[in-house]
């Protein structure tokens, strides 16, 4: 496991020991914050494969799988929060 995905893995785990102990920064939005980091870690498993997939023979199939991955990192991007510092409440207010 990469060094970055300890660290990420090791902060979802104080991620959900300050909410179950309820000593969470003042505003900070949850849930914000944890799809964030596993978005993150989404990403750089598809890195990953996707350094793998660089150094086999070029192909049909792992020229479709590489389209694959840019389309899923995009996805990603797109589904980043940027509400982190706002509380999870005020997210559903209209």
């Amino acid at each position: 496991m990469a060094q970055n995905e300890a660290q990420a893995r090791a902060m979802l785990r104080q991620l959900n020991t300050a909410q179950a102990t309820g000593s969470l920064p003042p505003g900070m939005n949850v849930e914000a914050a944890r799809t964030n980091i596993q978005i993150a870690l989404k990403a750089q498993q598809l890195g990953r494969e996707m350094v793998a997939l660089s150094q086999q023979p070029d192909s049909p199939a792992r020229q479709q799988r590489m389209n694959q991955i840019s389309t899923e990192l995009i996805a990603l991007r797109e589904g980043l929060r940027y509400d982190v510092n706002t509380p999870a409440a005020a997210k559903a207010a209209p």
